[in-house]
């Protein structure tokens, strides 16, 4: 019986790592949103990185960003905003 619980917790604790695992996108993924305003609260925990083109000027709120990524966002016009 004691296995059980120990397992449980085991699982509990693997879960939580999990979900703090960082998540990354590339531009090519922000092209596909309609916002122009990135952060936190509308995209998570995530990376940004420098995957794909931008045409359009996005706003990266907080949010870490890849030197590829910054170098082709601020290229389309857009702006990094630390928090």
């Amino acid at each position: 019986m004691e296995l059980l619980p120990k397992a449980m917790l085991l699982a509990e604790k693997l879960n939580k790592k999990e979900s703090l695992k960082k998540k990354v996108l590339n531009l090519s993924d922000l092209a596909n949103f309609s916002d122009a305003v990135f952060n936190k609260k509308n995209l998570g925990l995530v990376k940004i990185l420098g995957g794909g083109e931008l045409k359009k000027p996005v706003t990266i709120v907080g949010l870490p960003v890849s030197k590829s990524a910054k170098a082709k966002i601020e290229k389309a016009g857009g702006k990094i905003v630390p928090a």
